[in-house]
């Protein structure tokens, strides 16, 4: 398990879990995410990381680039690619 801080922003929380930040607007999700990190850390960490919004612009970044930009700890994974369509 990560250490997790979290802080009250202007319309919202900001959520710090190791060097992955996230970002909430809706108290219920957030509490609702928080429980179930306490309960499987390891299963949170990995539903947050495939459903994360810039996982499409990270996956063909080189893993240095990634840990100096504090995505540490995860390796992003290449989403499958479209096959284009001929006609």
């Amino acid at each position: 398990m990560r250490s997790v801080m979290v802080n009250a922003v202007l319309n919202g929380w900001t959520v710090q879990v190791g060097c992955q930040t996230l970002v909430y607007t809706d108290p219920d999700k957030l509490t609702g995410d928080l429980r179930d990190y306490l309960r499987d850390p390891k299963a949170k960490e990995t539903a947050v990381i495939e459903s994360a919004v810039n996982k499409r612009l990270l996956q063909d970044m080189p893993q240095a680039t990634l840990n100096a930009m504090g995505v540490c700890g995860t390796q992003v994974a290449p989403m499958a690619q479209p096959e284009l369509q001929r006609r």
